[in-house]
């Protein structure tokens, strides 16, 4: 069992990660493990209502969009769990599949394509991630960001995830951007 503390200290870690490559329109790999990654823990320091995931039931990410960050997280999570909980990764092509999903990420999508998944979940125990700037004001949970120093970070809209009813950590939190909605 890992401590609170090594959690505490891998998430620092990880979330502090050197300056990516490469940000081009042709993602390279390693954008796509720190993105992986970032999703990881996500989940890791976060809790769903049980009603969301009845015990013993798996927890599935969702990727839309973008099978190069898909690919990556199946490798993240190969024989790992969280809380005794399998992981799985469903790649989807649209939104047919999402109330199975407990986690979405939604690479490479556009400003409508945004709106329709986080319409499609409304009301849902779902924490939505992107890599749209501006998908955290347009409703989303999550969204990933290069800052000045060329480090992917995040931003949180509590908000959203109070709607979702998605528990995020005070630690995951202490390194977010936190935003709310308007």
């Amino acid at each position: 069992m890992i401590s609170v503390r090594q959690r505490t200290l891998a998430l620092g870690l990880l979330l502090t990660a050197g300056p990516l490559v490469s940000l081009s329109a042709s993602q390279d790999a390693h954008e796509a493990d720190i993105k992986a990654s970032f999703l990881y823990n996500f989940a890791r320091f976060a809790v769903w209502p049980a009603e969301a995931v009845p015990p013993g039931a798996p927890l599935t990410f969702c990727v839309l969009g973008d099978w190069f960050v898909a690919q990556s997280l199946e490798k993240t999570i190969q024989r790992k769990t969280i809380d005794g909980r399998a992981l799985i990764v469903a790649r989807l092509k649209d939104n047919s599949a999402l109330g199975s999903c407990h986690m979405v990420y939604a690479g490479r999508v556009d400003k409508a394509r945004a709106l329709e998944l986080l319409g499609a979940v409304d009301g849902m125990a779902v924490l939505t991630v992107s890599d749209l700037d501006t998908f955290t004001e347009l409703g989303g949970t999550a969204s990933f960001f290069v800052d000045d120093e060329n480090r992917m970070r995040f931003i949180v809209n509590m908000d959203s995830a109070r709607r979702a009813k998605v528990r995020l950590s005070a630690q995951l939190l202490r390194l977010a951007t936190l935003v709310t909605s308007k």
